[in-house]
């Protein structure tokens, strides 16, 4: 029996990876997601979607430890922001938080044959708690993205999809 969808192309990795980052964003009912990757002792922009581009420069090259994608790979577990704007740790963005309309997030650490490759979070335009179902919904969404880089890692690896507009 056939769904009536047409059939996943595994052709394109990179359009792949893009569609899970989009999809975590719309099944938490958010409008932005992003999925940093680790190198070396820092996250970078993999792919970025909806996020405003002073928003993401802000953030710039997260280190593990900080901010909440790099709490979520340094202590391996989802991390939750509630609110940037009265959160202790994020004193130091505030005023670029203010500019933008990002107020919350959470994030998951993007596990591979136990190592941390990166983080996967959506990002919230008000206040906001994940209930514990939208969280595993993410570690799901992050478990399939460990799987493309696993299975298409030559090619996942030359790429880096975010760049800033000019």
């Amino acid at each position: 029996m056939t769904s009536g969808l047409p059939p996943v192309q595994t052709e394109d990795p990179v359009a792949m990876v893009e569609n899970l980052v989009r999809l975590a964003a719309q099944s938490a009912g958010s409008t932005a997601a992003s999925f940093f990757k680790l190198e070396g002792p820092s996250l970078h922009p993999w792919y970025v979607y909806g996020l405003p581009p002073e928003y993401v420069a802000a953030c710039g090259p997260v280190p593990v430890g900080e901010q909440c994608c790099g709490r979520a790979v340094a202590f391996r577990k989802p991390w939750v922001v509630s609110d940037m704007l009265t959160d202790p740790d994020w004193v130091h963005m505030r005023s670029e938080i203010e500019k933008t309309e990002i107020r919350a997030a959470f994030s998951v650490p993007v596990m591979l044959n136990g190592s941390c490759i990166g983080s996967l979070a959506c990002h919230f335009k008000k206040p906001y708690q994940p209930s514990s179902e939208a969280i595993m919904r993410n570690e799901t969404f992050a478990t399939l993205i460990a799987f493309a880089f696993k299975r298409f890692a030559d090619e996942l690896e030359r790429n880096s999809r975010y760049s800033a507009p000019a």
